[in-house]
Order: structure tokens, then sequence, then C-alpha cells
């Protein structure tokens, strides 16, 4: 895949995929960004854009078991992302400013956090594990699975639980907890929530 120059700068990567056997399966992702636009907040709140070019991939294994368990295994860098440091100077930078009730530095840290510290994936380099299992005791229609997220620069992480059916033609219903876990100064760690469950309902036509 190629973009060309235009609005973002021109990038370009590949894919693959290879059954090694009938039940294991290797896969992965690479890209080549010319140019990534970075903003930064250093110790004292003051906002800089780092440029440079930048690599992100993916490797990644996928194994079936004869009991219809599957399990996944990834692992991404993205060096675009922030360091462990740089997520650090910006944690203690919000917690500075809330302690000293500095309004004006919150709302200027607001304005950028959604679509930088605080957007998905922000860090270098994360590990992916998923186990999923079909029909579990016999039940019919039914998928369990287990997700774990781990930011691998500050050992943060997210578990995640869930169950699936599909008994209903068109329909799919889901319901998903989640736990974060992680020090002070961390991705996870300094989430706005420490646990949720999402029930949903997808319907198919």
């Amino acid at each position: 895949m190629y973009l060309s120059e235009g609005s973002r700068s021109y990038r370009y990567g590949f894919d693959f995929s290879r059954n090694i056997t009938s039940n294991f399966e290797i896969h992965g992702e690479w890209a080549y960004l010319s140019e990534v636009a970075k903003q930064v907040v250093d110790a004292t709140g003051s906002v800089s854009i780092e440029r440079d070019s930048a690599q992100q991939w993916l490797l990644g294994l996928r194994y079936l078991t004869e009991n219809d368990t599957t399990f996944i295994v990834e692992y991404y860098q993205n060096e675009a992302g922030y360091s462990k440091t740089q997520m650090e100077e910006y944690f203690d930078v919000v917690d500075t400013a809330e302690e000293t009730s500095n309004t004006v530095l919150l709302n200027n840290l607001a304005n950028i956090s959604q679509q930088t510290y605080l957007k998905r994936n922000p860090g270098k380099q994360y590990l992916y594990l998923r186990a999923s299992n079909k029909e579990p005791n016999d039940w019919l229609y039914v998928t369990t699975a287990m997700t774990f997220i781990v930011n691998l620069d500050d050992l943060s992480y997210s578990a995640s639980p869930e169950i699936i059916y599909t008994g209903i033609e068109d329909l799919e219903f889901r319901c998903k907890a989640t736990w974060l876990a992680g020090n002070d100064n961390t991705e996870f760690g300094e989430k706005r929530n420490k646990r949720k469950v999402e029930i949903r309902m997808r319907y198919f036509f």
C-alpha cells in the first residue's frame, strides 16, 4: 500500500499472513511514515512539536486447538508513540496543574490530550494476548474470551473477559468487562475509570 503526499506526508507499507500448519498461522504488518508531527508536553507544561519519520510494525501468531480455542499473541511497535518518560512528564504536569488550580494550563492540556497522550495506544510498544473458545462445555452459540493489552514500557495493562451469544438469527449479544491496572503516571493506571462493563446488541441486515 502507498499513500502519496497531500494532506498527510507520504507513507507506504505491507501486511502478510501465512498458515504454517492447518491450525497455526503467523501474520504481520509494517508501515513507514515519512513525517509525523507529535505534540510533546515537557516538565514545565510547554507544548512543542517534534517532526520525524517513523516506522510502525506488528508481528503476531494465531493457534487453534482441537477443542476450538483460539490463542492470539501480537507484538506492536510504534516509533511515533510516546516514551515512558514523556508519558510520566505529561501526567506530572496534569497533577501539578490540578494541585495549583492552574485552569489555563488544564484547558490547554485538555485541548490536545484526546489526540495525543489519551488516544488509543499512545505508547511505543505493546503486547496483545487473546484466548477465545467456541461453545465451551457444549453451550450452543456461546463464545467466551479473555483479552490482555500490556504497555511494555510502563507495564500497565487492561484485562477484558467477555461472553458472546449468537443463538438468535441476525442478532449478536455481547457482555464485556474491563479492568485496568498500573502504577501512577502509567497509561492504564491514569485512565478515568478503573473498571467498566459493556452490554451490546448488534443486528445484521
